[in-house]
C-alpha cells in the first residue's frame, strides 16, 4: 500500500473511533433527547447513520453488506448494540476501502472512487453528529469534555 493509500484508510479509522468516542461519551439522559415528535432523537441519528452505512455498502458490495445487520429504527437501540455495530460496520468499510484500493480506487456502483465515497460518508456523519450535539445542548445536558474537543484531536485518537 503506498503511503497515500495508508492515509485514506487512516482517515477512515480515525473518524470512525472519533464516532465510537461519541457513543462512548453521550450522557445517559440524554441518549433520547429530541426536538422532534417526528424526527430522530440522539440514539435515532446513530441508528440512522449505521443504516446508511449498511444501505451504502449494500450497494457497492452485496455480500459485504449481508454482514452487517441493519437497525430498525422502531427498535430500542442503547449504546452496547450500537457501538458494535459501529465497530462492525467500521471494520467492513475498512476492508471495502482495502479491497478498492487495491483495484486503484474503483468502488463498483460509485463512479467516482473510493476517495469521494470515504469524504461522502464522513460528510454525512459529521453532520448528524453536530446535529446530535446541537440537541443535547438544547435539552439541556452537558457535553463531556471528550465530545467538546477530544474527537478533534485526530493525532490522538
Amino acid at each position: 500500500m503506498t503511503v497515500i493509500e495508508e492515509q485514506v484508510l487512516l482517515t477512515w479509522q480515525i473518524h470512525n473511533r472519533s464516532m465510537l468516542l461519541t457513543i462512548d461519551h453521550i450522557p445517559d439522559d440524554a441518549w433520547n433527547a429530541s426536538f422532534s415528535g417526528r424526527g430522530r432523537g440522539v440514539a435515532g441519528q446513530l441508528t440512522h447513520i449505521h443504516n446508511i452505512r449498511h444501505w451504502t455498502l449494500e450497494s457497492y458490495c452485496k455480500k459485504t453488506a449481508q454482514i452487517i445487520p441493519k437497525i430498525m429504527a422502531a427498535d430500542p437501540c442503547d449504546r452496547d448494540t450500537l457501538k458494535e455495530a459501529f465497530m462492525h460496520s467500521g471494520t467492513v468499510m475498512e476492508n471495502r476501502i482495502t479491497s478498492a484500493l487495491a483495484d486503484g480506487g474503483a468502488v463498483q456502483g460509485n463512479p467516482r472512487g473510493i476517495v469521494p465515497m470515504v469524504g461522502s460518508f464522513i460528510s454525512h456523519e459529521c453532520h448528524h453528529r453536530g446535529n446530535m450535539f446541537i440537541t443535547i445542548k438544547q435539552a439541556g445536558h452537558k457535553l463531556p469534555k471528550e465530545l467538546q474537543y477530544d474527537i478533534w484531536y485526530w493525532n490522538k485518537l
